[in-house]
Formats: C-alpha cells, structure tokens, sequence
C-alpha cells in the first residue's frame, strides 16, 4: 500500500517485483545463505524433488534461487532509490537508533493478538527456510503466551511502539480498522507520508491491495511457501477456530493483566 502511495498508484512494479526486493525487511540477513550461494543453489536443486518430510532432515531446505538475494535485507535496500520504502518486525527497542534520530516516517501495524498467534503459527508452517515449525497447535500457543518466539513478547512489542503513538514519525494503526474502513486507512496513511491521491489512485490501491488481488499476485504469493498461501484469509476472528474455551480464559486474563494502565484496546 505505502508502494503504492508513493508511486501515484502504478501497480506495475508490486505486480513484476518480488515484494522482498521491493520492500526488503531490514533484519532479514542469513549469512551461511548469503555467503555460500553458489553451494545452495547446487544443493537446492535435489533437494527439491524429495518428499517434504526428508526435506526436514537436512540443515536446510530448498531455496528458490530468486529468493536467495532477499536474504540479505540491508543489501537490497542500498540497490533501492529514494524515497525508499523498508519493512521490520522489530519492536521499538531494537529499532536502528538512527532511523528514529532521522524521522524516518513509520507506519506500524498493530493486530489483535489472538488472530496473530494464528497467523503467527500458519506462516511458521509454510516457510522452510526460515521456521520449518510443524508442531501442534498447543504448543505453539503456549510457546507464544510465553513471549518465546521470534521477534519476542506480543504485549512488549505492541505497548513499546504505542507509548510513541504520539510521535511526529510514527503513524499507529490497528488491522482491524483497516479491514472495516480500507479507503479510510489509505487516505490517512497518505496525509502521513504528505502524499496527495486522487480517487481513481485509490481505487487502483484498494483493488491491488485487495485478499482477492493479493492471492493471484505471484510477486507477494512467494515461491518459497510451502504448504500454504502467504496471503490466507485476512478475518477478524479467525482464533475461534483455534482456541479452546480454557485457553481463551486464560489469554483474557493474562491480556487483562498485562495492558493495565494502557488506553490500547482490539476489536476480536
């Protein structure tokens, strides 16, 4: 969406580009990857062809070898021209001191955390390359209630940018807004990055940036996803097909327990 923003609405690089050398995510870095291309491209192509329970053997999985060059972030990001556009997942503790020195503008997304555990657990099954998880569903729930997944604890992560929600530089949205208001979240996201739109480049980016759109687009549908669809459905309320009534109990608790004292609050 903010490609598109900055762009005047011309999908044609979010439709040809690859959406991880478009927008690299600036912490992704893999330097046995990185390092020893040529031995994982060679390696990769038998690897391929075998059963996907033997594929789990080995130290790594299969790499696409148009995907290996998005494993290296901060290189893509030095081959993109200005204004650029980067994603992280990183929480406002580990965010590089100079882009928050700098102003850099960033928009942070926020969503509700029993939809994103579920999410959380479906990506990590259908990335090879870099979770491979296929363990059951508890145990993953547990692993996240406990703040031990990657990119840490959900409720430090979402409180520490929401205390510089106030910030000239940081814009802080919730998914489910933009899931119920989508012109709405492109027109505010637009006046944040001082971008003027039109109505008919809002109609091109809510088209393109469609779950319908999304799904057929082979430059954010990756070829390295196994199992699954990246993009999958995109709903408030998919964790009740998930949670039990016990562990729904608990995480209302332990959500009580932990946003105390913050005005932060989630449609489910």
């Amino acid at each position: 969406m903010v490609s598109l923003l900055v762009n005047g609405g011309d999908v044609t690089a979010t439709r040809t580009t690859p959406q991880f050398l478009r927008v690299p995510n600036i912490e992704i870095y893999n330097a046995w990857i990185v390092r020893f291309r040529w031995l994982v491209l060679l390696l990769s192509k038998p690897l391929s062809i075998l059963p996907r329970f033997i594929q789990r053997l080995v130290p790594f999985p299969p790499v696409p070898a148009d995907e290996i060059d998005g494993f290296n972030g901060l290189a893509q990001m030095e081959r993109i021209p200005r204004p650029r556009v980067l994603k992280s997942h990183l929480p406002y503790s580990l965010f590089p001191p100079q882009a928050l020195r700098k102003k850099c503008k960033i928009v942070y997304i926020a969503r509700n955390p029993k939809d994103v555990v579920v999410s959380y657990r479906h990506n990590m099954k259908i990335m090879p390359a870099l979770f491979n998880y296929s363990g059951p569903w508890d145990t993953f729930y547990r692993t996240f209630v406990s703040g031990k997944l990657c990119y840490g604890d959900w409720f430090d992560h979402v409180t520490g940018w929401w205390k510089h929600k106030d910030d000239s530089n940081i814009l802080f949205l919730k998914y489910e807004d933009f899931i119920k208001d989508q012109r709405e979240t492109v027109r505010k996201i637009a006046r944040f990055l001082d971008v003027q739109t039109t109505d008919d480049a809002e109609d091109k980016i809510l088209e393109h940036c469609s779950f319908q759109s999304m799904k057929i687009n082979p430059a954010v549908n990756s070829k390295m996803l196994e199992g699954g669809q990246f993009i999958r459905k995109g709903v408030i309320g998919d964790w009740e097909n998930y949670f039990t009534v016990a562990q729904n109990r608990e995480f209302e608790k332990l959500y009580a327990e932990r946003m105390e004292g913050t005005d932060l609050d989630f449609e489910w």
